[in-house]
């Protein structure tokens, strides 16, 4: 059985170096896919004079399986322009936020430890328009598609990190089951699991075993303040 520790077991020193994920973790990503549609409709109101509101309504309440087919045929464009949509949406620049106490946990580390990286699954573009977005750019970042589209849990980039620093604590917050906490575990990293507070993409009840786990589970990052040096 894998050990299972308390908040007051991690301890934050100098000779720690932290690990987050992105989305669903540092922020929300649906607030993504909200602010992706918003821009999608508003190009196409330009561009048609057509308002795809009543679709994007109806995909949001699970109607819909597939917002851009849905768009081409209330356009009647063919199924091919569907791609041209969907380029639109992962590569505009997003209107997304992070919790300012969130990224006041995030310097205040950066700052008191051996420093704070940022590893992410996804495409460059979208991605590092997220993170600019979130005025995350000061953190150094390792995108799957940057990498070989070396995704989680694949060693690659977990290796390369950990290359950095020899005999440091790492320390490894996130927050999808199925990929992020696995790899981590079986370097002797800590994990850190955050919750899901309901809005997550990636659902967190699947039956899985104790090593895909992460050692402690936080309701929010925000948690992490508690055993912040004063």
């Amino acid at each position: 059985m894998m050990l299972r520790y308390y908040l007051m077991n991690i301890q934050i020193s100098t000779n720690s170096f932290w690990v987050f994920d992105l989305d669903d973790t540092l922020f929300k990503e649906v607030d993504f896919r909200d602010s992706g549609f918003e821009f999608v409709r508003q190009e196409i109101i330009k561009l048609y004079q057509r308002d795809i509101i009543d679709l994007v309504i109806r995909y949001r309440e699970g109607y819909s399986a597939d917002l851009f087919s849905d768009i081409c045929c209330f356009l009647n464009l063919p199924e091919t322009s569907k791609n041209q949509f969907l380029w639109m949406y992962r590569n505009h620049f997003p209107s997304i936020d992070i919790e300012r106490e969130i990224l006041s946990i995030l310097n205040s580390l950066k700052d008191t430890t051996l420093g704070v990286a940022i590893l992410t699954d996804g495409r460059s573009v979208t991605q590092r328009n997220k993170i600019n977005a979130l005025s995350l750019n000061t953190f150094p970042v390792f995108i799957s598609e940057e990498f070989d589209n070396s995704e989680k849990p694949e060693s690659k980039r977990f290796e390369l990190i950990q290359s950095f620093h020899q005999n440091c604590t790492y320390v490894y917050v996130g927050d999808n089951v199925k990929k992020d906490f696995i790899t981590p575990n079986q370097m002797g990293w800590t994990t850190i699991g955050i919750k899901d507070d309901g809005r997550n993409i990636h659902k967190q009840n699947h039956i899985l075993s104790e090593k895909y786990l992460p050692h402690i589970w936080l309701q929010s990052i925000s948690e992490l303040k508690g055993i912040l040096p004063c």
